[in-house]
Protein backbone atom coordinates (compact mmCIF):
# COMPACT_ATOMS: atom_id res chain seq x y z
CA UNK A 1 0.00 0.00 0.00
CA UNK A 2 1.44 3.19 -1.21
CA UNK A 3 0.78 6.84 0.19
CA UNK A 4 0.43 9.49 -2.57
CA UNK A 5 2.69 12.05 -1.82
CA UNK A 6 0.98 15.22 -0.37
CA UNK A 7 2.81 19.05 -1.05
CA UNK A 8 1.36 22.08 0.86
CA UNK A 9 0.92 24.80 -1.16
CA UNK A 10 1.75 28.48 0.32
CA UNK A 11 -0.68 31.25 -0.06
CA UNK A 12 0.41 33.92 -1.81
CA UNK A 13 0.28 36.29 1.49
CA UNK A 14 2.44 33.35 3.44
CA UNK A 15 4.77 33.68 0.16
CA UNK A 16 4.88 37.64 0.77
CA UNK A 17 5.31 37.17 3.83
CA UNK A 18 8.44 34.84 4.05
CA UNK A 19 10.46 36.52 1.18
CA UNK A 20 9.82 39.82 3.24
CA UNK A 21 11.54 38.04 6.08
CA UNK A 22 14.22 37.15 4.01
CA UNK A 23 14.67 40.44 2.70
CA UNK A 24 14.79 41.28 6.25
CA UNK A 25 17.93 38.67 7.25
CA UNK A 26 19.76 39.92 4.13
CA UNK A 27 19.65 43.64 5.34
CA UNK A 28 20.81 42.98 8.34
CA UNK A 29 23.93 40.57 7.54
CA UNK A 30 26.55 43.74 7.19
CA UNK A 31 25.60 45.13 10.62
CA UNK A 32 25.78 41.29 11.98
CA UNK A 33 29.11 40.63 10.47
CA UNK A 34 30.52 44.55 12.02
CA UNK A 35 28.72 43.60 15.26
CA UNK A 36 30.42 40.40 15.63
CA UNK A 37 33.64 42.33 14.63
CA UNK A 38 33.14 44.53 17.17
CA UNK A 39 32.39 41.71 19.98
CA UNK A 40 35.88 39.88 18.84
CA UNK A 41 38.12 43.21 19.21
CA UNK A 42 37.19 43.48 22.38
CA UNK A 43 37.60 40.44 23.23
CA UNK A 44 40.89 40.19 22.06
CA UNK A 45 42.19 43.55 24.07
CA UNK A 46 45.12 42.88 26.38
CA UNK A 47 43.88 44.67 29.08
CA UNK A 48 42.04 43.55 32.41
CA UNK A 49 38.76 44.34 30.36
CA UNK A 50 39.61 41.98 27.69
CA UNK A 51 40.83 39.38 30.57
CA UNK A 52 37.49 39.55 31.99
CA UNK A 53 35.50 39.75 28.44
CA UNK A 54 37.48 36.10 27.77
CA UNK A 55 36.50 34.76 30.72
CA UNK A 56 33.16 35.20 30.98
CA UNK A 57 33.16 34.04 27.33
CA UNK A 58 34.66 31.00 28.35
CA UNK A 59 32.14 30.18 31.36
CA UNK A 60 29.67 27.84 31.34
CA UNK A 61 27.42 30.19 32.55
CA UNK A 62 25.15 32.21 30.69
CA UNK A 63 25.51 36.23 30.37
CA UNK A 64 22.26 36.32 32.35
CA UNK A 65 23.23 33.92 35.00
CA UNK A 66 26.84 35.90 35.50
CA UNK A 67 24.92 39.18 35.09
CA UNK A 68 22.37 37.88 37.85
CA UNK A 69 24.56 36.39 40.36
CA UNK A 70 27.08 39.47 40.01
CA UNK A 71 24.26 41.79 40.70
CA UNK A 72 24.73 43.54 37.47
CA UNK A 73 21.95 44.30 34.45
CA UNK A 74 22.22 42.12 31.58
CA UNK A 75 21.97 44.92 29.26
CA UNK A 76 25.44 46.40 31.23
CA UNK A 77 26.92 43.10 30.83
CA UNK A 78 26.32 42.96 26.99
CA UNK A 79 27.65 46.36 26.50
CA UNK A 80 30.66 45.81 28.11
CA UNK A 81 30.93 42.39 26.67
CA UNK A 82 31.09 44.18 23.16
CA UNK A 83 32.91 46.77 24.37
CA UNK A 84 30.11 49.94 24.02
CA UNK A 85 30.37 50.70 27.80
CA UNK A 86 32.95 49.84 30.63
CA UNK A 87 31.90 48.17 33.91
CA UNK A 88 32.09 50.42 36.73
CA UNK A 89 35.61 48.91 39.05
CA UNK A 90 32.50 47.16 41.56
CA UNK A 91 30.79 45.80 39.00
CA UNK A 92 34.15 44.44 37.43
CA UNK A 93 34.86 43.23 40.83
CA UNK A 94 31.95 41.06 41.57
CA UNK A 95 31.87 39.69 37.64
CA UNK A 96 35.23 38.16 38.50
CA UNK A 97 34.46 36.78 41.52
CA UNK A 98 31.43 35.25 40.37
CA UNK A 99 33.46 33.69 37.60
CA UNK A 100 36.60 32.69 39.89
CA UNK A 101 39.10 33.89 37.70
CA UNK A 102 42.36 36.24 38.70
CA UNK A 103 42.75 38.75 36.34
CA UNK A 104 46.58 40.09 36.04
CA UNK A 105 47.70 43.50 34.55
CA UNK A 106 49.83 42.56 31.31
CA UNK A 107 53.13 43.30 31.33
CA UNK A 108 53.73 46.91 30.30
CA UNK A 109 56.36 45.62 27.38
CA UNK A 110 53.07 43.69 26.47
CA UNK A 111 50.98 47.33 25.96
CA UNK A 112 53.95 49.28 24.80
CA UNK A 113 57.19 47.35 23.12
CA UNK A 114 60.45 48.91 24.35
CA UNK A 115 62.58 50.08 21.72
CA UNK A 116 65.88 50.79 22.24
CA UNK A 117 66.02 53.93 19.78
CA UNK A 118 63.12 55.76 21.69
CA UNK A 119 64.35 55.00 24.84
CA UNK A 120 68.29 55.87 24.55
CA UNK A 121 67.37 59.39 23.36
CA UNK A 122 69.55 58.44 19.70
CA UNK A 123 66.13 59.31 17.98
Amino acid sequence: MTSARQTYQPTAAELAGWEAAVDEEERAIPENRARGRQFFTALREQTLAGQLRRAISASPMRLAEVAEKAGVSPDALKAFMFGDAPLDSDAFGRVAAVLSCELAPAEKSQLHPYREDVHDGSR
